[in-house]
């Protein structure tokens, strides 16, 4: 764990429970792609950078969920360098928004630890930003409103969350989204790129990472269909969300009914999106049907 591990020449990544990518440019300088889950993490990944010789200018956040900016404001406070993520909408120059909208209004005490809530710092939008030679971003939104995936001069492709690995998704079955429809687009975006290796945030890196785009799109579609043929009968949400974690041999506890409640009722405006179901107030209880 905390291994650092080379992925091109000027390429490295920590191979952590949320990968770091170390991206080396110029004489001597690198920026990092996002900053671990915590300031543990963003510790290690500084020193790595120290061992390499090299000077932090920056840091690049795939997106605002804390497992990937928790280390962002230390890394910021020590050394100066400048945070960068796609249209920051205030997510860590406020930190709450991101348990506010998993729970739909200012978040209970569950909702505050680490995981959830990274501390503040100043953030810029990288559209804004003079990148290196060679590196490029795109926009892979879906599993979070704005999210991003990072190419290094090496052709090394930082992937985010917009991967979950095969073991993930045997264990959980369902995992978090924000967005079902563009996660599916996001997955075909990935699906066509070209580089020398994919470094996913939690799976293992790949050189081909098609057969995982295959599996991420394939438990999509098939949760959908799950939820669908769950509201052949009428059901309210938490009748819904319930019937899901026993149909994927679940367990609910706090946390997990807030990120699985939040992906639910992504499905289901998905789903609405598609003609395939209908909320409906019945008894002053709202809920949700088969459209036939």
């Amino acid at each position: 764990m905390y291994e650092r591990v080379q992925a091109g020449e000027n390429t490295y990544y920590i191979d952590c429970p949320s990968k770091i990518g170390i991206c080396g440019f110029g004489e001597g300088e690198c920026f990092l792609v996002d900053s671990g889950n915590d300031a543990s993490a963003a510790k290690k990944a500084l020193q790595a950078v120290e061992e390499l010789g090299w000077k932090l200018r920056f840091v690049i956040n795939t997106h605002y969920h804390a497992d990937h900016t928790g280390g962002s404001a230390l890394l910021q406070n020590r050394t100066g360098c400048k945070i960068y993520m796609e249209d920051p909408v205030a997510f860590l120059t406020h930190p709450e928004l991101n348990a506010a909208l998993l729970y739909g209004g200012k978040p209970p005490e569950f909702l505050k630890g680490k995981f959830f809530l990274a501390r503040g710092c100043k953030v810029e939008d990288i559209s804004a930003a003079t990148l290196p030679e060679g590196v490029q971003w795109l926009s892979l939104p879906g599993h979070a409103m704005r999210m991003i995936a990072v190419r290094s001069a090496d052709k090394v492709w930082f992937l985010g969350d917009s991967l979950t690995g095969k073991r993930t998704l045997e264990k959980y079955g369902v995992t978090y989204l924000y967005d079902v429809r563009q996660s599916l687009e996001s997955v075909e975006k990935v699906r066509n790129l070209e580089g020398n290796l994919f470094v996913p945030a939690h799976p293992r890196a790949v050189e081909d990472v098609r057969e995982l785009c295959e599996i991420n799109r394939e438990s999509i579609l098939q949760i959908a269909e799950r939820i669908w043929e769950l509201l052949a009968q009428p059901k309210p949400l938490d009748q819904l969300l319930r019937e899901v974690f026993l149909s994927y041999g679940m367990e609910m506890n706090l946390s997990q009914q807030a990120l699985i409640g939040a992906t639910v009722r992504s499905y289901l405006t998905y789903l609405e999106g598609e003609g395939r179901i209908v909320p409906e107030i019945v008894e002053n209880c709202l809920v949700w049907k088969q459209n036939r």
